[in-house]
């Protein structure tokens, strides 16, 4: 006679399934733009053994000595080891490690509600929107970290002693030297501290409660100074604060865009969390973090998971109902499925060809492999004129010649980076671009994605200033016509 599946198998067989999507997303072996710059940053920290205090890969870093703080320095030495140790696959091992890290965080959080069919169904919303993002990007750490944070917040307000949670202190310390974005972890707790005074000052004042959340709050402000950079680290986080125009012309900076599946998942967790809050009549805490989350993931792709994270806080984590021991999922089943995911997704790719292999030619399709090799042999005179997209495989792959531009666009300033974008995009003006007139080198795309590129075109065209020096089926290099 069979046996029967228990809640809690079935709870892990559903997570085990929700696991594959991000393990087969992750087999993707395109890198990211930002990937190869950030390789170089942990090539640079290994070679010298100290991080930059300049911007060693520009054009204008290097010819106006620019400041700049290289704030996922731990991360990029972590990245560019892997690929030491293993090439393509290490990065892409690099990044399973990464993507499966960042799901068990959000499936542990989102499935200790004491509910269970609507944890399954929110984990499943939340995970369609940070598939996407399953790359090997810093932004893993402030996804894990403010979930963490955001846990610790919700169990304080809820009552639970702020010394249970001083283990937050060199998390952030950890946090500051991975990824820029731990001031959103700071801000959910200040949030945190700020709505459970306003709640509670008239009925229930505590002050060795709120007194002890105030020092962890400043013991994790502190925190975020122990690293290279210390207190410089904060100009960073104001200069992307204060930075509009690249709002308009990088994809993941931009609002998000409601003709990709995914963003809608995130609109179904506002929605939803939404209506719960007003069905509560609108508690402080809970409904702050969700217009915060909202404003922040609405306003910007690459921040769409906050906004998730929010709604799925609100929709799971406000019922204190104990449930059977027989239903509780733990930690170690969540990170067994997940595992199981990540294997199985692999044995699949193992029936096909070599990893690195496909990986190498898919990287050569859709980067100027070709283009660097011509130019490495035949050194034509500098400075480079390069896309925005290419800048940071050129700054791994092509040294000698600092960039025009790359993913860095605090360091640029929004002129030059709107005025590049301009050029690009073949709108009027493009051949007064003073750094197209200067450059040397031009190392163009055909195309990027489906879209023509304007730019190519036009120098094409323009044969009495430029002239076709080497071309492929990826990319163009022109030099000036003398």
């Amino acid at each position: 006679m069979g046996h029967s599946t228990t809640p809690h198998q079935r709870l892990l067989f559903a997570v085990f399934l929700l696991a594959l999507f991000p393990a087969g997303n992750a087999l993707q072996p395109k890198m990211d733009e930002d990937t190869w710059w950030h390789l170089a940053v942990g090539r640079y920290v290994v070679q010298n053994r100290d991080v930059p205090t300049e911007d060693p890969f520009s054009r204008i870093g290097q010819d106006e000595h620019i400041p700049w703080v290289a704030y996922s320095w731990l991360h990029e030495v972590a990245l560019y080891e892997a690929h030491e140790l293993a090439g393509l696959s290490g990065i892409l091992a690099f990044r399973h490690l990464l993507d499966s890290l960042t799901f068990l965080t959000l499936a542990w959080f989102i499935l200790k509600s004491a509910e269970r069919v609507k944890p399954l169904a929110v984990l499943a919303l939340v995970t369609a929107t940070v598939v996407p993002m399953m790359l090997e990007r810093p932004w893993h750490y402030t996804i894990i970290f403010t979930t963490l944070t955001l846990h610790a917040t919700i169990e304080m307000h809820a009552g639970a002693p702020a010394r249970r949670f001083w283990w937050l202190i060199p998390l952030y310390a950890l946090w500051a030297n991975l990824h820029i974005q731990f001031v959103l972890g700071l801000g959910v707790l200040g949030l945190g501290l700020m709505t459970t005074l306003v709640s509670r000052w008239r009925t229930a004042p505590n002050g060795g409660s709120w007194g002890h959340w105030l020092l962890l709050s400043i013991g994790c402000t502190a925190a975020t100074l122990v690293n290279p950079y210390h207190v410089r680290l904060y100009q960073v986080v104001w200069e992307y604060a204060t930075q509009t125009g690249a709002l308009l012309v990088v994809a993941e900076l931009a609002a998000p865009d409601f003709t990709l599946w995914w963003n809608w998942a995130l609109i179904a967790l506002l929605v939803w969390a939404g209506v719960a809050c007003a069905m509560r009549r609108l508690p402080v805490f809970e409904t702050a973090l969700l217009v915060v989350g909202a404003f922040f993931s609405l306003r910007m792709q690459r921040d769409i998971w906050f906004g998730a994270l929010t709604a799925a806080a609100v929709l799971t984590r406000w019922k204190h109902i104990p449930r059977p021991a027989a239903e509780r999922v733990s930690l170690a089943g969540m990170l067994t499925a997940t595992v199981l995911a990540v294997i199985l997704v692999h044995a699949v790719w193992a029936v096909g060809p070599g990893r690195e292999r496909v990986a190498t030619e898919v990287n050569r399709q859709q980067y100027p492999a070709a283009a660097v090799e011509y130019v490495r042999q035949h050194r034509p005179p500098g400075p480079l004129y390069n896309h925005f997209n290419w800048g940071g495989y050129l700054i791994w792959t092509l040294p000698e010649y600092p960039v025009g531009l790359d993913g860095r666009t605090n360091l640029y300033g929004e002129d030059r980076l709107l005025r590049a974008f301009g050029t690009w995009n073949g709108e009027d003006g493009w051949n007064h671009d003073p750094d197209l007139l200067a450059a040397g080198v031009v190392i163009a795309p055909k195309k990027l994605g489906k879209s023509e590129i304007a730019l190519t075109g036009l120098m094409r065209a323009a044969t009495d200033q430029w002239r076709v020096e080497y071309e492929d089926d990826v990319s163009v290099v022109f030099v000036p016509v003398k």
